[in-house]
């Protein structure tokens, strides 16, 4: 059975007749969808659209990551997808959103001005957790694919490309600190965070800092001009 959660408002049980996908609504603890493979293992999959940058500079998506991994290690393992519904890609003028309509094909919904190479960094992250990242053109799509995915999963997820290849156990950052303050501070490494968590005490004293003369923080070591520019940018 594919479970929903009750927040995804655009999606139905509905939905996933045609593909014969046996599938239910309720209150997932984490991610959008889940389900039990063939090998008796939790999948969580998370969905994000166009609202993926807002989610990556509030720091909620790194949290919600870090919580699907904390729930898949206290079960003892399973596997963490993320499906991106749409393109985003590095423009001139920062990180453009394309999405694919089924009249006028794929246009692009709208351009963000911050770091336009956010969103490669971010699958690199998940791809070093483990995480696997699969892209759609948009919902319809997005069905699709979730009924292959379960369709292979209750066939023990077939394949000759990676048989044989073991499994790597998930691993993530403990501190929700440092997932928040480095979901905010674009481009500010993890060895930095700590540096400012060890100095300012929390992220309060960060910000407040942030706000009255963030030049302050070019006495930390590892923490130049250029990274001071990309806090004031989200300020």
């Amino acid at each position: 059975m594919l479970v929903i959660d009750d927040r995804e408002h655009a999606v139905s049980p509905a939905l996933f007749e045609k593909y014969d996908v046996p599938a239910t609504v309720e209150r997932l603890e984490v991610g959008d969808y889940s389900f039990i493979d063939s090998e008796g293992e939790l999948n969580l999959i998370t969905r994000k659209s166009s609202d993926l940058p807002s989610s990556v500079y509030s720091g909620h998506f790194q949290k919600e990551i870090a919580d699907m991994v904390a729930v898949l290690n206290g079960v003892g393992g399973g596997r963490l997808w993320f499906i991106q519904e749409g393109i985003y890609a590095g423009t001139p003028q920062g990180l453009a959103y394309w999405k694919y309509h089924f009249v006028k094909g794929w246009s692009k919904a709208w351009t963000h001005t911050g770091d336009k190479g956010t969103h490669t960094s971010m699958e690199i992250s998940l791809g070093s957790l483990g995480v696997s990242t699969i892209h759609t053109a948009n919902l319809a799509e997005t069905i699709f694919t979730l009924c292959k995915m379960w369709r292979k999963g209750q066939k023990g997820w077939p394949t000759t490309l990676t048989a044989g290849i073991p499994k790597r156990k998930m691993s993530v950052r403990r501190d929700e600190r440092l997932n928040s303050l480095m979901g905010f501070w674009r481009g500010l490494s993890e060895k930095n965070a700590v540096s400012l968590l060890k100095v300012y005490g929390d992220i309060r004293g960060i910000m407040t800092v942030a706000f009255r003369d963030p030049n302050e923080f070019l006495e930390i070591k590892g923490i130049g001009p250029k990274a001071v520019d990309k806090l004031t940018e989200v300020l």
